[in-house]
């Protein structure tokens, strides 16, 4: 499990200092499991990336930084966030918008949920349609809002966990 930590993490911020133009590529773990993240070299596109895993090797993990550098994806975390969760992103918005704030301690469930329920995630899902893992948890870390930009943004290292096969 430790392993994975430190891989997951190791991925996640070497893809975050090379945001411009990453593939995907495929990580083999000894235990039969494989992850999936963005990189300068691999597949251009995540469903070729899926399915070049063998059918049983388990797709764990895709880490997905990236994916918080898009505009539309940040506006429809925004839009979930204000619909569902409107006094929780007002808090969150009002505070420093740093990850030990308690403010962003509350929202980082809806946020998690907000992703999950994305048209992006949904999209992500479809490009397993070969194989029965579908993602179904997001997880993060060092969450906070920026705001140096003047408009607000997310932040955080991100992965989607898929379930099993069985």
């Amino acid at each position: 499990m430790i392993k994975i930590v430190v891989l997951i993490c190791t991925v996640l911020l070497s893809s975050s200092l090379f945001a411009q133009n990453l593939m995907w590529k495929t990580r083999d773990l000894p235990d039969g499991i494989t992850i999936i993240y963005q990189f300068d070299k691999g597949f251009d596109d995540l469903k070729n990336a899926i399915d070049s895993v063998p059918k049983n090797s388990w797709i764990k993990h895709i880490a997905v930084s990236n994916i918080l550098n898009e505009n539309k994806f940040q506006d429809e975390i925004f839009s979930y966030l204000q619909i569902h969760y409107p006094t929780k992103l007002k808090t969150a918005l009002l505070s420093a918008g740093n990850m030990h704030n308690p403010a962003i301690i509350q929202i980082r469930d809806a946020y998690m949920e907000a992703i999950l329920k994305s048209e992006r995630v949904q999209t992500f899902n479809s490009k397993f349609s070969a194989r029965c893992e579908r993602i179904t948890n997001v997880s993060i870390e060092k969450l906070f809002i920026s705001k140096s930009s003047g408009e607000p943004r997310f932040s955080s290292f991100l992965w989607l966990t898929t379930d099993e096969c069985t």
